[in-house]
């Protein structure tokens, strides 16, 4: 029984000394595997951050390169707005200079058209009535309607066609309402040449014949006169409207200006507090790459420093697998069987008499 018992006491005791040298050698052996494993995810890891760590430069560059851009475009285009506010300075001179200039024209003028329009409105029925009567006029008064009729526009040839028109209930209010700047060019001139150039058709001369058509004569003279003041202040006048549409354009374009400085200078403030956060996530990127890169590197060197020691390890378990398969393991139960023999033996010499 004693000799049984030690065999199977030897017997587990050798195997169970192979298996935990073979597991202590797995142990380390997956150690180094799983290291490499850990090495491959860092360098995985690592590739992933420096990516990420080019796109947050390249997009912290581009707002950076769009900042500078925005900042030199608002630049300009403050000297463009303080160029057309001193175009709006000196439109707005040249504007007050010509306008006074051409009220001071019409200063010249426009009383005696002011008066004269007056003396039409002042003329009572019974004037009117005068004229309207008329069935064979003198030459003067036939003149002097003829030239109202050219004047307003009236086709009358004859004096049937001037008493016509001169009877008509709203005549005084056609003359009184007449616009000066809506006599055509042509009539005027007619009205110079066939009218005024003639040495009778004057205010004194006229109402001696007919009170009311000594009015429409001052009136007819007084219109023709304010019609040739506004041809010669034309030029003037359009150089004024020139320099007020001018003026207008630059003002809208002032406002547009300003309007665009304000939006360049909120995205200027806006990219750089883009370019702030980005360049701080690049700077926590190139951190954690740093320490990445650094375990990457600790981790190679262990791999590399047991180099020689997983050759050791690799050819020791596979000696290891190869005993408990063909070797020792294979010799364990007759190496067992011997020591406990010799065990027996010992046991017998030792109780014999």
């Amino acid at each position: 029984m004693d000799f049984l018992h030690n065999f199977v006491k030897l017997y587990a005791e050798k195997r169970s000394y192979f298996e935990e040298q073979q597991l202590r050698l797995n142990v380390c052996l997956n150690k180094i595997a799983e290291t490499v494993l850990h090495v491959e995810e860092l360098q995985k890891s690592s590739k992933v951050i420096s990516q990420e760590l080019a796109a947050k430069n390249e997009a912290a560059n581009a707002k950076l390169e769009q900042m500078e851009k925005d900042r030199q475009e608002a630049e300009k285009k403050k000297v463009e707005s303080q160029d057309i506010q001193a175009d709006i300075e000196r439109h707005t001179v040249g504007i007050s200079e010509k306008r006074d200039a051409v009220k001071m024209e019409l200063a010249q003028v426009e009383p005696a058209v002011i008066d004269a329009k007056q003396a039409v409105k002042n003329m009572n029925n019974e004037e009117l009535n005068e004229v309207r009567s008329f069935v064979n006029p003198s030459a003067l008064v036939a003149m002097v309607l003829e030239s109202i009729c050219v004047l307003l526009g009236e086709n009358a040839t004859n004096w049937n066609a001037v008493r016509t028109f001169v009877r008509r209930r709203d005549f005084k209010s056609i003359v009184s309402n007449l616009k000066t700047e809506d006599i055509a060019d042509a009539v005027r001139q007619k009205m110079r040449d066939k009218y005024l150039n003639r040495p009778d058709y004057n205010f004194e001369k006229i109402s001696n014949a007919s009170r009311a058509c000594g009015r429409l004569v001052k009136w007819a003279i007084a219109q023709v006169q304010y019609a040739d003041m506004l041809q010669k202040l034309k030029p003037l006048q359009d150089e004024l409207g020139s320099l007020e549409q001018q003026a207008s354009k630059n003002e809208n374009e002032a406002e547009d200006l300003k309007k665009r400085i304000a939006q360049l200078e909120q995205s200027v403030e806006s990219s750089f507090k883009e370019h702030k956060q980005l360049t701080s996530q690049a700077k926590a990127l190139q951190t954690d790459l740093k320490n990445v890169q650094a375990k990457v590197d600790r981790s190679i060197a262990l791999l590399e420093s047991l180099v020689s020691e997983r050759e050791r390890w690799e050819a020791t378990s596979e000696t290891f697998r190869s005993q408990m398969s063909t070797g020792e393991t294979a010799r364990a139960p007759r190496l067992a069987l011997l020591a406990a023999a010799v065990r027996a033996v010992d046991v017998v010499w030792l109780i014999a008499p």
